[in-house]
């Protein structure tokens, strides 16, 4: 009985050692070879058979393969993926033929209106210029004909020409200073001859006349 069990521990044994150290079932077989002594019955006359030794296959190990070297040179570099948008560039914006086609006609008739408004503006120029002769005409008429008037003795004729040469421009100082002379000595009329006095000392003061004028004004004070 215990050669049986020391038999099955070498038997472990040799399972371990196989499992461990990886060998190969014939080496296996030859180490679980051991001799058994043949036992002879005692009531009869049969050999013992030894016991079978229970055949184990070998466990194979986990082989550890060597670490591959990775060539540097085979990396193939992959794009950084971030959270940031992608800024796809400007294209250029192509525009149709009909649409070009219009915006140079419109272009050329802004030209045309700019072209237009600048004779326009040159029109009025013009005519300013030639209303203002006309005024300036108007005036030297109407002074005219009060200084004719007047020497013929018709004051209240020549005082109408005066007033109507100040309606076409009231800022004369010639106009102003004649009337008042007019209402000083024709019409003795003190008040309207100092305000028109004041209005040509105003309106021209470095005028020749303007320090006889300052005078009458002051003898009248």
């Amino acid at each position: 009985m215990k050669s049986r069990v020391c038999g099955i521990l070498i038997a472990c044994l040799m399972v371990i050692i196989a499992t461990r150290y990886s060998y190969t079932a014939d080496e296996v077989d030859n180490m679980l070879i051991v001799e058994t002594p043949v036992k002879q019955s005692a009531l009869t006359n049969d050999l013992v058979k030894p016991a079978e030794t229970p055949s184990f296959k070998p466990v194979e190990s986990e082989v550890v393969l060597p670490t591959a070297i990775i060539d540097s040179s085979t990396i193939v570099a992959q794009p950084v993926v971030t959270n940031q948008p992608v800024i796809a560039p400007p294209q250029p914006v192509v525009v149709p033929e009909p649409v070009a086609a219009l915006q140079t006609e419109l272009m050329l008739r802004e030209q045309e209106l700019a072209k237009a408004n600048r004779e326009v503006e040159r029109l009025k120029d013009i005519v300013r210029k030639i209303q203002d002769a006309n005024r300036r005409e108007s005036l030297v008429f109407h002074y005219n004909m009060a200084a004719i008037y007047r020497s013929n003795m018709l004051y209240k004729k020549a005082e109408e020409a005066y007033v109507k040469a100040l309606e076409i421009d009231p800022r004369d100082a010639g106009v102003h200073y004649n009337l008042a002379i007019l209402y000083d000595d024709n019409f003795k009329d003190k008040k309207k001859a100092k305000y028109h006095y004041e209005r040509f000392l105003e309106l021209a003061p470095e005028d020749p006349d303007a320090p006889k004028v300052r005078e009458w004004l002051s003898s009248i004070l």
